[in-house]
């Protein structure tokens, strides 16, 4: 949770959506992380995956994460992109964006990150980690390997029906202050 204080309404609002993030992630083994229309990160991610944690651990890769987070939030804000996004992160991971929205407009950003879409994605991340981050393909290699590949299709299924619960709480909650930590 944020380190300002929060409004119970707010709060409330942090808790149920940090419950629905993590039954999203447990389902396809992804970090889910709440961003406000900066691309800040509103309070740590929902089970960050082990893959996430040593890519972040590493300056290099925590700078290029926070990029990635600024660059997805602001193709929603600059209204260039309406839609959900499913891509590859920096690092090769399945990733996806989903804004949060409410009758104002865009006002943040769940970022899901950390599986793969098929076994070539996994050889390309361990290239990567080790080529442009710095982390011995060893280090990596038994975590990635467990990672089971999710089809975008069904990436898009499952992102859209998070999409659609968290704008029901996004509509019902008073979200400035949470989103302007």
């Amino acid at each position: 949770m944020p380190e300002k204080k929060l409004s119970e309404e707010a709060q409330w609002f942090l808790r149920n959506l940090q419950k629905i993030q993590e039954d999203f992630a447990n389902e396809l083994k992804m970090s889910m992380v709440l961003l406000n229309k900066e691309g800040k990160v509103i309070f740590p991610a929902t089970l960050p995956a082990d893959p996430c944690k040593i890519i972040q651990s590493k300056e290099e890769g925590a700078k290029r994460c926070g990029n990635c987070y600024k660059d997805a939030v602001s193709a929603f804000t600059s209204g260039k992109i309406k839609a959900p996004l499913f891509l590859n992160c920096h690092a090769n991971f399945a990733a996806m964006v989903l804004p949060v929205e409410t009758k104002e407009g865009i006002i943040g950003a769940v970022v899901g990150c950390g599986g793969v879409y098929n076994e070539k994605d996994k050889e390309r991340v361990l290239e990567i980690a080790e080529k442009e981050i710095g982390i011995p393909k060893e280090k990596l290699a038994g975590l990635v390997a467990r990672l089971t590949p999710v089809s975008k299709e069904e990436l898009q299924k499952r992102a859209e029906r998070l999409r659609k619960l968290i704008n029901i709480l996004a509509e019902e909650t008073a979200l400035s202050e949470v989103f302007e930590i």
